[in-house]
């Protein structure tokens, strides 16, 4: 408890020397002990001696935690070493754990910033068939990945498995399927979607707003963007600079 206390507050090279010394006087080695090196180590971002502590203690038949593992994912992932993320995720589940919620949002974060969505929804099936519970932030990055790559069935498929789970989508999901739909001049869709978040009490923002202006003014609606425009004054919101220019 003394060691993990130590990592604790970051004093991890000394406290590895005290931890030496400790086993070289006969104290009994545990994945506890260890584990708590590999999460101060990810902290730190030293994932080189990360990896050589968890191969250290699997060496010496000491099993790795659940959390062993998702240390050592999060540290690759925060590094952007996804390869290598994915290859010690595989390595998890063949343990038999399951990662927690926020270690896979971390991982699925990293992977659809690399637009890699495809694998993010393959992994995410692969643990929902051994009982993981996605969150909202799941799907949140699952939706604006596609949304980016301008799938709207992906982004489609995404919100419905959400609301089949009785998920409320967020701001950011919305405002990435409005902003998805109009770039395929699909206005009434995104109409559709739009009166949905409201109906959840939900108020559309600027980027919303500047989207659906400029789909309506593209397809000759003048009238209903000038509403549009009129109802952002009215919640003291401005149009942003990239509108502004577009606009001219």
């Amino acid at each position: 408890m003394i060691v993990h206390v130590k990592v604790r507050l970051w004093d991890l090279d000394f406290v590895l020397e005290m931890y030496n010394e400790m086993v070289r006087r006969g104290f009994s080695e545990n994945s506890f002990v260890y584990t708590s090196f590999i999460r101060g180590l990810c902290e730190k971002g030293r994932i080189e001696e990360e990896i050589g502590l968890m191969r250290e203690m699997e060496g010496k038949g000491l099993r790795a935690y659940g959390e062993t593992y998702e240390c050592v994912i999060i540290g690759y992932a925060n590094l952007g070493l996804l390869k290598e993320c994915w290859s010690v995720f595989e390595e998890m589940l063949n343990a038999g754990f399951v990662p927690c919620c926020l270690s896979f949002n971390k991982v699925a974060e990293k992977h659809c910033e690399n637009e890699e969505v495809k694998k993010v929804n393959d992994m995410l099936t692969l643990l929902l068939d051994k009982g993981f519970l996605p969150s909202d932030v799941t799907y949140s990055h699952l939706i604006d990945s596609y949304a980016r790559k301008d799938e709207v069935q992906g982004v489609l498929k995404i919100y419905y498995e959400m609301e089949y789970k009785s998920m409320c989508p967020g701001l950011s999901v919305y405002s990435s399927m409005i902003q998805c739909l109009c770039r395929f001049r699909k206005v009434e869709d995104a109409k559709k979607y739009l009166r949905i978040m409201k109906g959840r009490l939900l108020a559309p923002n600027v980027s919303i707003h500047d989207t659906l202006i400029a789909c309506h003014l593209q397809k000759g609606n003048d009238d209903r963007a000038f509403q549009l425009h009129n109802e952002m004054g009215s919640l003291e919101l401005q149009h942003s600079v990239f509108f502004a220019k577009e606009v001219k």
